[in-house]
Order: structure tokens, then sequence, then C-alpha cells
């Protein structure tokens, strides 16, 4: 029982970690919180267009690369090309998937004082 006390004074309690943890998200969430109060009701709805035109903007050369790719497989008559085709394309969704999330993530803090703004 002891060792587990040192570890906890030293680490602290799981809860204590994961409050270390997401401190950094909650004091964004704070501040873009403060600055959306400034903004009209208007503006804080059209939050939203904002950030699809974000999104859109961050990975939409990436998905219009894998709309492509998915049209050349789906035309593609020879078996080992569009084996090719499929790899590049598996290749080029989990760039997108990754830009996708990566820009998610960069949005939640101000996503969030939308909301509850």
């Amino acid at each position: 029982m002891a060792i587990q006390q040192l570890v906890t004074k030293v680490f602290g309690s799981r809860f204590q970690r994961e409050l270390r943890q997401i401190r950094p998200l909650v004091d964004a969430i704070h501040a873009a919180e403060a600055r959306l109060k400034a903004l009209s009701d208007a503006d804080v709805q059209a939050q939203t267009a904002s950030f699809r035109a974000r999104i859109h903007e961050r990975t939409g050369e990436l998905e219009a690369a894998v709309q492509r790719l998915r049209a050349e497989k789906h035309a593609c008559a020879d078996p080992d090309q569009r084996d090719a085709l499929d790899r590049e394309l598996l290749e080029a969704e989990k760039e997108l998937q990754k830009a996708t999330a990566g820009m998610l993530d960069e949005l939640l803090p101000e996503a969030f004082a939308t909301v509850r703004e």
C-alpha cells in the first residue's frame, strides 16, 4: 500500500492527471468564449458556416484527390492498374481522414465555446 501512496504523491491521482491533461483545452474554450461574447446572435450562428469553410479550405484538395481516384478506379478496366489505384486511394483516404481530424481538433475549443454561447 505504501508504494501506491508514493506513486500517487509523485504522479498525482488519476483525476489530477486527467485534469492536467485537459486544462489547456478548457483554457482555450474560455478564451474563445470571451471573444464570442462580443458577437451578435447572427454572428454566432454564422460560426457553423465559418467552421465548414475552414475545414473545406484545409481538406478540399485532399477531398478532390480522393474523388478523382475513386472515379479513375471505377473507370479502370485493367486489374493491375485498378489495384494500384486502390492502394493510392486508400492512402489518400487516410491522409484526408488525418487532415480532417487535425482540423476538428484545432476547431474544438472554438466550436465548444460557440455552442455554449
